[in-house]
């Protein structure tokens, strides 16, 4: 889509979300939301199964986790006009159940009651401006830091599932078997998607993670789909 075409020419989509003024486009912006869908989808099994474990009933967290991630997500997109996810934290809902549910013994009734205030409260803080002296506060490198912990969290449960790392008693995780089947794809699957990426091919991501899972399904590694 080009620069110079006028706001006539252009389609409501371009209009509304002002995709040629951000230098992208319909098509960019349609694979990029395919790419982060699959990159994200792990959290409609993980996050459940984390409330689970606080007694919360799995379907309901199930549905839960579905509905507030849609309605988050398009609310920053139609109004913010953000192209991100917005859905429930790895680490806060883990939190919620080994701490506050575990640890602290609350029912998971009275946490969701907290959480409803601190939201509450942070709502006040966002609308009143409040937060963002807050954040001005936090310095750069600890802010840099969160982004890096996050990554390395969720990475750290990607070596794991790939069995990249296993457990051991002595140093919590140690390096798996590399000649596991599954960590040779992993890796091959990791090496593409790096090549693609690196040649700034579109869609890089998303063909990196077809191509492994649909070679994992072919290898017995994974199931396939049942339903």
């Amino acid at each position: 889509m080009e620069y110079g075409r006028t706001n006539q020419e252009k389609g409501f989509l371009d209009r509304f979300f002002k995709l040629t003024q951000h230098g992208t486009s319909v098509k960019t912006e349609f694979f990029a939301g395919i790419t982060m869908f699959i990159a994200s989808v792990y959290i409609l099994a993980v996050i459940p199964n984390l409330l689970s474990v606080s007694g919360m009933p799995h379907a309901s967290a199930v549905a839960a986790v579905v509905l507030t991630t849609a309605f988050a997500t398009m609310l920053i997109g139609l109004v913010a006009n953000v192209p991100v996810i917005v859905a429930p934290g790895l680490g806060l809902s883990a939190f919620f159940s080994y701490t506050i549910c575990g640890a602290m013994g609350l029912s998971w009734q009275t946490a969701l009651g907290a959480v409803f205030i601190s939201g509450t409260v942070f709502v006040i803080l966002t609308v009143t401006k409040v937060l963002n002296k807050i954040v001005d506060g936090i310095p750069q490198v600890l802010k840099t830091s969160i982004g890096v912990g996050i990554g390395l969290f969720v990475a750290f449960i990607g070596f794991k599932n790939a069995h990249i790392i296993v457990p051991n008693n002595a140093t919590f995780v140690t390096l798996g078997n590399m000649q596991d089947p599954a960590v040779l794809l992993t890796l091959l699957g990791l090496f593409i998607t790096s090549i693609l990426l690196a040649k700034q091919v579109k869609g890089g991501l998303l063909i990196g993670m077809a191509f492994t899972t649909i070679a994992a399904m072919a290898l017995g590694l994974t199931k396939m789909p049942a339903t």
